[in-house]
């Protein structure tokens, strides 16, 4: 509690939260019962919705001192509430708290006082809420299957096998399941990449809309787009780490810095480190870790015919640009790093991996020959009418790459494949568990 609240104030809470938690469905009495012994115990605490300090939790807010131990910055809770909230200030807003005591006062008032009117909510304020996702407009309309002498963790003996194509940039995931191999690629075709590996009479296309209704399916399609984004970020001297699914940059040399150009969020060309070593201020020698900057990238399903690719910043961390850190070094050293990126930050890193999986163009497309996946490089946004913060959220411009004949011509030939040919007899498809993330 202030030091400084005034005593009418912790009357006029006390009273008014009618000797209830104000935390949703606790509804505990502050006032404990007498006993044999004892006389009944207050147990009520008052909660700082702003700390009362900058440092306290959601404390970072421009208020007077006399406004952080002031009536409407308080809210009466019972002990462990008041401990949850406070372990807890992103999740415990101030306009979550805010609005928990405007309801709880109401409740107590409309039991109290049958008939009188609720209490007003504050005033609505509608902003733009800028989001780490981007929509993806088009996918492979078609899986094929085909039947194939190799099983499931034989893969090296197919991609010794495999014809490769003449442009660099043509992906060729593919999933052994069942003794089938399962791919993008058209393998009707007679020259087709894999047809050392299948049995040809065997090929047979399978819907791609019809194979997201079943989750089994699903989860096969979105295995092969998962191993679509291993290759394309793998030309790109980005490496996945299956152990905590995240994407990461690796040094193109080993033991040197790897730094990468792209536009910043003010517009500029600039450049950055993506792979480093840092160094010790006090010493000036080199640490024993290096830092490789990484994301987590991931599909979802959002609805029947929308798909989007998440973008989650991450970091990476090895002794010598290669071998892994151990897990004891990492935890410490990443969660501090972390707890210093605010919002701003966090966008400015989503903005960085699109910016540098879209080539700086305005979308990012999965090449694999006759069919293509084409993902949107603007990060979505929405707008959400709510209490809000003045001056919380601030200003960020999710800049659209501009489009020139380079990228047009580019969207247009991934977009213009070939009808695919469907077979009339269908059977059900087998697979194994897939590897989504």
């Amino acid at each position: 509690m202030g030091r400084n609240i005034n005593s009418t104030d912790v009357k006029r809470l006390l009273l008014e939260s009618g000797g209830i938690c104000a935390f949703p469905g606790c509804n505990r009495r502050l006032v404990s019962p007498d006993s044999s012994l004892d006389s009944g115990a207050v147990i009520a605490e008052l909660a700082h919705i702003v700390a009362d300090s900058r440092e306290g939790p959601r404390g970072k807010v421009s208020l007077s001192d006399a406004e952080r131990n002031g009536y409407e910055n308080f809210i009466v809770l019972c002990p462990e509430h008041h401990k949850v909230i406070d372990s807890q200030p992103n999740t415990f807003s101030i306009q979550v708290l805010r609005q928990m005591k405007i309801d709880h006062l109401s409740q107590v008032q409309s039991r109290l006082h049958p008939g009188t009117p609720e209490l007003s909510s504050p005033s609505l304020t509608t902003e733009q809420i800028q989001s780490t996702v981007l929509r993806v407009s088009h996918l492979p309309q078609a899986i094929y299957e085909a039947r194939c002498a190799f099983g499931a963790g034989e893969e090296k003996e197919v991609r010794e096998r495999l014809s490769a194509p003449q442009d660099h940039e043509v992906l060729l995931p593919f999933v052994l399941a069942s003794g089938k191999l399962y791919c993008f690629q058209n393998l009707q075709e007679k020259r087709n990449p894999f047809a050392n590996t299948i049995d040809a009479r065997t090929v047979r296309p399978l819907a791609a809309q019809k194979m997201w209704e079943d989750e089994t399916d699903k989860r096969l399609y979105v295995r092969l787009l998962n191993r679509s984004l291993y290759k394309y970020t793998g030309h790109r001297g980005v490496r996945f780490d299956n152990e905590h699914k995240r994407f990461y940059f690796i040094p193109n040399k080993t033991g040197e810095v790897r730094r990468e150009r792209y536009k910043s969020l003010t517009g500029r060309n600039v450049q950055r480190n993506v792979v480093w070593q840092p160094v010790r201020r006090k010493t000036g020698l080199a640490s024993g870790v290096w830092w490789h900057v990484a994301a987590g990238l991931r599909f979802h399903h959002v609805a029947p015919m929308q798909w989007c690719l998440s973008i989650r910043p991450e970091w990476h961390l090895t002794k010598d640009g290669e071998a892994p850190l151990e897990a004891r070094r990492v935890g410490r050293r990443v969660t501090s790093r972390k707890s210093r990126m605010f919002n701003y930050q966090y966008l400015r890193e989503a903005s960085f991996w699109r910016d540098f999986l879209a080539e700086g163009k305005p979308r990012i497309i999965l090449n694999f020959d006759d069919q293509s996946g084409v993902i949107d490089s603007e990060l979505l946004a929405f707008s959400i009418t709510w209490p809000g913060i003045p001056g919380d959220v601030r200003p960020f411009e999710s800049d659209v790459r501009e489009e020139d004949l380079f990228t047009l011509s580019e969207f247009n030939e991934a977009v213009g494949g070939e009808d695919v040919d469907w077979e009339e007899e269908e059977e059900e498809v087998e697979t194994d568990e897939a590897d989504e993330f």
